[in-house]
Order: structure tokens, then sequence, then C-alpha cells
């Protein structure tokens, strides 16, 4: 057990300029630190050391602690990382335990593994290298004037104490540190390899975005031809849809002239069938009047008749008579004939009358009809008279659209010109670096 010597050597203590010899060295479960061990000078004696004092450091550990912790938050950099990480009782406890594992001297697989998690933990919290070893001499300042205070009466005692307590948290800092760094050179590693990876993809992405800014310049160009084509062409079919416009209106001009001269056409033929009905009814009055002078041939034949019997019975005085009554039966039988011929020519007259009327009136269903179609024909020339409107407009509308279509491909294609620049460049500095 550890033990205060409070007896004087009269002669002093008289401490030597030497290293410990190899023999006397620490062990470690890690075979790579016996070097380190053997040039510091860390030796089986410290660590035996290191397990006597426990006692009187645990004793002390408490107040050191909270002193510790007090100090730290007046550091305005390490109070954010315990904030930021971790909380008094935390730190309080790891800080704790690692003061435990210090004062067994072992130096197990235990013992290094917390090391490495020690440094790792610090590499992941970003906490500043220089800091770190910084705390490590906070506790020596709190830790030390206690240990000399022990010793005070026994100075070789004391020297031991002292480079126990160093050489452990020297080493402790030593393995914390290698890892602390072991992790930040991985760290930069992967970023180095990241950062070639990256730069192999900046220049395959440059490869293909320059050889996409080819193929969109040439595409751009085509498009821009193409687009001018379409412009000029829409040009050419707007002034083509203006032409047929004024087709269309003449020809709803032309329509009109035929609709009214088949209407006058049919006010025409309407006054002729009024004529030759007006015909046909005085054909009718006509055959009246010649079946009235039948009627009178038949009556003066019957009077001739009766006139030749009175004659024939005069004898010798109705002989002149009797001429007279032939030539006036003669006479009737003659008109009776003239009458029955201007009957039959009136009859076919009248015939032929009712076969011009039915061709009239034919006609007149017929120009009807074809007003008929003429009216539809000319609503419909309307119709795409107003379509056609309605084309010049839209026409209108996407040749200005055109127009704008045609500007913005000139600004992506000087965009595109710019971009082109700068692949080119951004691959020339990306394999560069490479």
């Amino acid at each position: 057990m550890f033990s205060f010597r409070k007896d004087k050597k009269e002669a002093g203590f008289q401490a030597a300029v030497r290293f410990p010899e190899k023999s006397a060295i620490a062990a470690a479960a890690d075979s790579s630190l016996a070097p380190r061990l053997y040039y510091m000078g860390y030796t089986q004696e410290q660590t035996e050391m290191l397990r006597e004092m426990a006692p009187v450091m645990n004793g002390i550990l408490e107040d050191v602690l909270e002193t510790v912790l007090d100090h730290l938050v007046k550091s305005p950099e390490m109070a954010r990382i315990a904030q930021d990480h971790s909380s008094r009782e935390r730190l309080k406890k790891v800080f704790g335990e690692y003061f435990s594992s210090l004062l067994t001297g072992k130096m197990d697989e235990a013992f290094l593994e917390m090391r490495k998690r020690m440094g790792q933990t610090h590499s992941r919290y970003s906490v500043p290298v220089t800091w770190f070893i910084a705390s490590y001499s906070a506790f020596q300042t709190l830790i030390i004037p206690k240990i000399v205070e022990h010793f005070q009466h026994d100075p070789e005692q004391l020297a031991k104490a002292v480079q126990a307590i160093v050489h452990a948290m020297n080493l402790d800092a030593q393995m914390v540190i290698d890892q602390y760094m072991n992790a930040r050179i991985q760290e930069a590693k992967r970023a180095n390899e990241a950062k070639n990876t990256l730069q192999q993809e900046i220049v395959s992405v440059s490869q293909e975005v320059a050889a996409s800014v080819e193929q969109t310049e040439a595409a751009i160009s085509d498009t821009s031809v193409r687009a001018s084509q379409i412009l000029q062409e829409t040009g050419q079919t707007e002034e083509s849809s203006k032409h047929l416009v004024g087709l269309t209106a003449q020809n709803e001009e032309q329509m009109e002239e035929m609709e009214e001269k088949f209407k006058q056409s049919t006010e025409k033929v309407s006054i002729s069938l009024e004529g030759i009905s007006e015909l046909k009814q005085t054909s009718e009055e006509i055959i009246t009047i010649t079946r009235g002078i039948e009627d009178i041939a038949d009556q003066t034949n019957l009077l001739a008749l009766n006139a030749s019997i009175e004659a024939a019975r005069a004898g010798e005085h109705g002989k002149g008579f009797s001429v007279v009554a032939s030539e006036v039966r003669k006479l009737a039988e003659h008109s009776k004939v003239m009458s029955s011929s201007i009957n039959t020519l009136i009859s076919e007259n009248n015939a032929n009358i009712t076969r011009l009327v039915g061709h009239m009136e034919d006609v007149t269903q017929s120009n009807e009809q074809s007003r008929q179609k003429l009216q539809q024909v000319k609503n419909g020339l309307s119709t795409v008279n107003i379509e056609m409107e309605n084309y010049l407009k839209m026409f209108g509308r996407n040749k200005e659209d055109l127009d704008k279509i045609v500007l913005s491909i000139q600004e992506i294609s000087q965009s595109t010109e710019g971009l082109s620049i700068l692949t080119t460049n951004l691959l020339d500095k990306a394999e560069k670096t490479m």
C-alpha cells in the first residue's frame, strides 16, 4: 500500500542522469509500444507506483474532476464542444473511468482499446488536438501539486510518483493523439480518394457535357434553320390564305349575282307562265266561240236544207232560191269544217301549252333547287371565310410565337456556346489537377 514517509535522509536525494535499463521497462499488450516506452524511460516500477497511488488519487479525484469541469466551461471553444456533444455528468463519468484505468498500472487490451476509442471520439467530434493535450496539462496542474504535498518529505518517492503520473498521461496523450491522427489521416485519404473520384467524374461529366453541348449546338443550329424555314413558310401560307380569302370574297359576290339572276329568271318564268295561262284561257274562249260557230253552221245548214225543200216545192220559181240555199249549206258545212279545224289546232296548242307549262315549272323548280344549293354553297363559303380569317389571326399569332422561338433559340445558342467554353475550361482544369 502507498504510505507517506516523513523521515529525511541526511545526505538528501541524489538523482542520476541516466535512462533505465531495457529490462526495467514496462510491458504493454501492443508490442509496437515497446520502443517508445524504452525511449521515454517508462518503467514497470512506475506502473506499480500508479497502483500504490490509487487510494490517494481516488481521495482527491472528486475535487479534481469538479474543478476541471468548472474550469472547462470558462473556455468558450471547449465549452461549445462539450455542450454540443456531451454533458457535465457524462464528461465526469468519462474522466473518472479514464483515471480508474490509468491507476491500474496495466496496459492490457482493454486499456489500449479505451485509448483507441478516446482518439476516435475526439476526432469524430472535431476536438482540436491542441486543446486535447492542454486538458492533460490542466489535470496535471491540479494533480502534481497534491502529489508533491504527499511526497514532500521523500524526494525519491516524489520523483518516482511524478514520473509515473507524467509518463502515464504522456503515453495516453500519445496513444490518443495517434488514434486521432490516424482517424484524420484516414479521413484525408478518403477525402483524397473522393477528390480523385470526383475529379474523374468531373472529367467524365465534362467530356459528356462537351459532347452533349456539341450535339446540342448542332441540334439548335438545325432547329434554328428549320424554325426560320417554318417562319418563312408560315409567311407564305399567310399570304396564300389572304389571297384565298380575297378569292372567297369574290366568289361570294359572283354567287350573289348568280342568285340574283336565278331570282330574275324565276320571276320571268313566272311572268311567262302567267302569259301562257292567259293564252290558254284565250284559247278556251276561242274554242267556246268556235263551238258557237259550229252551232250556227248547224242551224244554217238546217235552214239551207229547209230552204232547198221549199224551193223544190216551188218548182221553177224556187230554182234560184234552191241555188242560194245550196251555197249557204256549203258555206255552213265549210264553216263547221273550219271551226272543227280551229278546235283541233287549239286543242293541239293547248296540249303544247300544257307541256310547255310543265317544262317551265320544272325549270322553275330546278332554278329554285339550284338557288337553294347556291345559298348552301354561299353559306359554306361564308363559313370558310370566317375560318380563314381565324386562320389568318392564328397565323399571325404563330408568326409572333415563331419570332420569339427563333430569338430564344438564338439566345440558347449563345448560352450553349458559353457553356461549351466553360465546359472546356472545366475539363482543362480537371485534367491539370489529376
